[in-house]
């Protein structure tokens, strides 16, 4: 075989091997990544279906923000080890919020005890403008903001809580 055809076979070949590890790269860091978006409750429309207001709950360092669906078995799963894990988020609320209808949130929200301590809210996102302005191309995506509102670390689809815990710690 001509030295110059192999030579072009092997750097085609590289290449390819490249690309696809550039595309599994940026898959993966799709699954977790920073924004510097900001966070303005009052612009978000979202509405109360338990707990206390997130204004409320001010000032806190980290603010963590489950987007969820309660049809979503993932989204079961992620809230279940959340509630079991409550303790850890001490000074941290915790803001579930779903586009679905009030009942729904409030079939989930009754299995977070009022007494199991910190902030636990529920909000419908009612029009989707949080989705809309966070990007929320499915459930569950978390979220976690600074005390400024500004968006530190969002995770797509489902994640450990061990994880949520690690970027709070940061």
């Amino acid at each position: 075989m001509n030295r110059s055809i192999k030579y072009g076979m092997l750097g085609t070949l590289l290449l390819v091997m490249v690309g696809m590890a550039f595309s599994i790269q940026r898959a993966f860091l799709d699954l977790s990544v920073k924004d510097s978006r900001r966070l303005q409750w009052e612009d978000l429309g979202l509405i109360l279906v338990r707990g206390v207001s997130v204004t409320e709950s001010a000032p806190y360092s980290s603010l963590v923000v489950v987007y969820f669906n309660s049809t979503c078995d993932l989204c079961v799963h992620e809230l279940a080890q959340i509630k079991g894990r409550l303790g850890e988020f001490v000074g941290v609320p915790l803001v579930f919020i779903s586009s679905e209808e009030r009942e729904e949130i409030e079939e989930v929200a009754a299995g977070f005890e009022e007494d199991q301590g910190g902030f636990v809210t529920f909000l419908q996102d009612e029009s989707q403008l949080f989705a809309t302005a966070f990007s929320v191309t499915g459930v569950p995506e978390t979220f976690v903001f600074g005390e400024d509102g500004a968006q530190r670390w969002r995770f797509r689809g489902p994640v450990k809580v061990q994880s949520i815990l690690n970027q709070l710690a940061r």
